[in-house]
């Protein structure tokens, strides 16, 4: 009758005395989870813009323009 209970319960067969061999079962553990997928890896559009010139003019003023009043004393 022994040997039937430990067929039954899918014991190793090399069994050690004083050792204790008892199967456990661990119920399935299931989890729902919203996972998102990358279809495609971003990226960015690079797009030719052709080159805008303008012509205007300027004035540049170095100086302003001035007088210098000197003093001349009478003789």
């Amino acid at each position: 009758m022994a040997c039937t209970l430990a067929f039954a319960q899918d014991l190793p067969t090399n069994l050690e005395p004083g050792k204790c061999y008892v199967r456990c079962v661990t119920p399935d553990v299931w989890v729902n989870q919203d996972v998102t997928i990358q279809v495609a890896p971003a990226h960015k559009k690079l797009s030719t813009v052709p080159a805008r010139f303008e012509t205007f003019t300027e004035t540049v003023v170095v100086a302003n323009a001035s007088q210098e009043l000197e003093v001349v004393p009478a003789k």
